[in-house]
């Protein structure tokens, strides 16, 4: 006696009472589940397609030329110096290496300024970058002298402790 393999879930439902026919056997095929598709063709009555010539290029179409606007020209510094300006206000707080990014940015806004007046657009941008870049020069400028103050509490040979008394002191002393 064979084993019945397990049915397929993917089978559509039985009727109650009913058995699933017997699965076919080695080198058989499974009897047709629907009838062969029927065969499609042209409809009855029509005839085939008109031919169509290969298309005229200089015939009338009905439509106007359309001519094209040239592209529009952007402004890169302009963008990049605000860009570069807000993450030097960002990075404005770290001493020293603060003031490297607002001079880059600084540099882009000119830029970017004397380029809207060729290309006509970004003016704007241009001024907002080069604004923000010299605040966060001012607040990089401010940070890093002001921690000029604390240079010498770091001097070679000092441990940890001694470098936190010195900072403590130089706080409080003003």
């Amino acid at each position: 006696m064979s084993e019945q393999p397990p049915p397929n879930p993917f089978d559509p439902p039985q009727p109650y009472g009913q058995q699933p026919p017997p699965p076919p056997g080695y080198g058989q095929q499974p009897p047709p589940a629907y009838g062969a598709p029927p065969a499609y063709g042209p409809p009855a009555g029509y005839g085939p397609p008109p031919a169509y010539g290969p298309p005229d290029a200089f015939a009338p179409t009905g439509y106007a030329p359309q001519s094209f606007a040239p592209p529009k020209t952007g402004n890169g510094f302009a963008v990049a110096a605000l860009v570069v300006s807000i993450v030097g206000l960002v990075g404005s707080w770290i001493p020293f290496f603060g003031l490297v990014l607002p001079l880059v940015a600084i540099g882009l806004g000119i830029a970017g300024i004397v380029r809207s007046r060729r290309v006509g657009s970004g003016k704007a941008m241009a001024i907002s970058g080069l604004v923000v870049a010299l605040v966060a020069l001012v607040i990089a400028t401010a940070i890093s002298i002001y921690s000029l103050r604390f240079v010498d509490c770091f001097k070679p040979g000092t441990t940890t402790i001694e470098q936190q008394n010195c900072i403590d002191d130089k706080v409080r002393n003003g």
